[in-house]
């Protein structure tokens, strides 16, 4: 209640989660965890002492669903749709996807009402390329409407995002280099951008067999109290250790008091994050990783003398 009171909110509302770990999500959560921080500060719980902080992230789910590149496309066109309807020629969507030969897109999922045969390959690719075709004429009637868009403009701007959003699509899924027409392409490119009404999730995982869509939660806390004192959004594809110094920094911010050692775990333990804080003059606490050689030699097995500038294997070649 003293929560809601410090928001200005009313006492039966309920304007997020109760998890700690949302606070960063939104806005009016931000304002309580500074609040909160400052309620600390003025009661002088953390005045007097030097303080550690423990490093950690966690997964947390994006907004939007994860689809295949099929009706990923379909969302990215329907996206584009919108907007080009709504800002440009103020008429519902539907009316203006039918109106331009787009009418599909507005059904049921476009994979799902596909009347295909999906074991052969044929079939598929004509149903990708024809996507594609979709995708690539919306993009060209985009253009000219930005062109007649007031420069700068909200609406310009609008486009811009919409129609940037489905050539990233394209470019990340499609490979057009064969000379039978766009396919899919191999493998997973990097950055991939998993969810149209999301477009910051992406694939993560915390470890070999935990994987996610989202984004990473990092968060500093402090081990005595179990007082979280920092917190940032990072995308799901991060290391855990990214901007792991920011949120050293922002803790001492946060409770204007002096972080005299930060911990973590392994993730937090390799050369470059040790070399991040070292120059910064700050104390870092981890464990080093465990190397992973892949069926190789460790460094370890090999004898170095870098005087004579001779390097000797694990069966005495030199």
């Amino acid at each position: 209640m003293r929560w809601k009171v410090a928001l200005g909110i009313e006492v039966g509302s309920r304007p997020f989660a109760k998890s700690t770990l949302q606070l960063i999500l939104h806005d009016q959560a931000r304002i309580l965890f500074q609040r909160s921080l400052e309620y600390e500060r003025e009661t002088g719980y953390l005045q007097g002492r030097k303080i550690s902080v423990a490093l950690d992230t966690t997964n947390i789910l994006g907004r939007g669903a994860v689809k295949d590149t099929y009706n990923l496309l379909a969302d990215g066109i329907k996206k584009l749709i919108w907007t080009l309807s709504k800002k440009i020629e103020q008429v519902r969507p539907e009316i203006w996807a039918q109106k331009h030969d787009f009418g599909r897109y507005f059904g049921s999922s476009i994979k799902g009402q596909a009347e295909i045969d999906w074991s052969d390959k044929a079939e598929i690719e004509v149903f990708l390329q024809g996507i594609v075709s979709d995708a690539d004429r919306l993009l060209v009637i985009a253009r000219a409407a930005i062109q007649q868009a007031t420069e700068s403009s909200e609406q310009e701007q609008r486009l811009l995002q919409a129609a940037d959003l489905l050539m990233q699509l394209l470019c990340q899924d499609i490979e057009r280099e064969r000379v039978d027409g766009p396919s899919l392409k191999q493998g997973v490119a990097k950055d991939r951008i998993v969810s149209v009404h999301d477009p910051e999730m992406r694939h993560g995982q915390k470890s070999a067999s935990k994987r996610f869509e989202g984004h990473k939660l990092s968060l500093a806390a402090d081990p005595k109290s179990q007082l979280i004192t920092a917190v940032d959004v990072l995308p799901g594809n991060a290391w855990d250790s990214e901007r792991a110094l920011e949120l050293v920094k922002q803790s001492e911010e946060n409770t204007g008091m002096q972080i005299e050692k930060s911990i973590g775990d392994c993730a937090y333990g390799d050369g470059i994050t040790r070399e991040i804080f070292e120059r910064a003059g700050r104390k870092l606490i981890a464990r080093v990783p465990k190397r992973s050689n892949r069926g190789c030699f460790p460094k370890e097995d090999f004898t170095i003398d870098l005087k004579a500038m001779i390097c000797t294997c694990p069966a005495g070649k030199k």
